[in-house]
């Protein structure tokens, strides 16, 4: 373990009231050896902990683009916690690696909280798109608006989620999505 992310982790199980600032840097462009490590100590901090960890990451990344977070916030995917997942989607919107597309698809299909599938949503909307741009493969991109539109045409989806699908998709300018979601006769 680089001594840096000793410092790092040592300074996350302190769990004070916010993230100490040299832990943004410790976190950032993390090896899979010292992905390893931190996930291992994940599970020994609060839930309120991980929670903030993860809005704080997403911060700094914002405001300091050369930071990177993504093996971490690929990882918290997967987290047992709603808002965990829900704050790597925000976290990972503004990535345009088409790899996310399948991982958005899937937590917009099957993850049992609407605010995770309405963040997945709203995260679709950029590869729709990028697609009318052309700037990302059709194969790719095609496989988004089959999944916003089944989404807004889902009677038993909760309107927040059908909301963020309605925005998604009205980045298309394909004619079958304009009339999916009844915005023409």
């Amino acid at each position: 373990m680089d001594k840096n992310l000793s410092q790092t982790l040592d300074l996350l199980r302190q769990e004070s009231d916010t993230i100490p600032y040299p832990v943004f840097g410790g976190l950032s462009d993390l090896s899979r050896s010292d992905m390893a490590l931190l996930q291992a100590a994940w599970s020994h901090w609060s839930l309120t902990r991980r929670q903030k960890l993860i809005q704080a990451l997403n911060v700094r990344a914002r405001a300091r683009v050369e930071l990177d977070y993504t093996m971490i916030l690929l990882w918290t995917l997967a987290d047992a916690d709603p808002t965990v997942r829900r704050l790597s989607i925000e976290g990972l919107r503004e990535d345009d690696d088409e790899s996310l597309i399948p991982l958005f698809v899937q937590a917009l299909q099957t993850d049992p909280d609407a605010e995770v599938r309405a963040a997945a949503a709203k995260a679709l909307g950029q590869f729709v798109l990028l697609g009318e741009y052309e700037e990302i493969a059709v194969a790719n991109a095609g496989g988004v608006l089959p999944a916003l539109l089944a989404t807004v045409a889902s009677a038993s989806e909760l309107l927040s989620v059908r909301r963020q699908a309605v925005e998604a998709v009205g980045y298309a300018s394909d004619q079958r999505a304009r009339s999916d979601r009844g915005c023409v006769p």
